[in-house]
């Protein structure tokens, strides 16, 4: 089963901005 280059540079780009947010998240939470 091959996933698509778009697919996965879609996915890794969700990751990344899901990632950042957590990360902002705690910490301003911790500031």
């Amino acid at each position: 089963m091959t996933i698509p280059a778009e697919v996965v540079s879609a996915l890794v780009t969700e990751f990344q901005a899901t990632i950042g947010r957590v990360v902002l998240g705690r910490g301003c939470r911790s500031a």
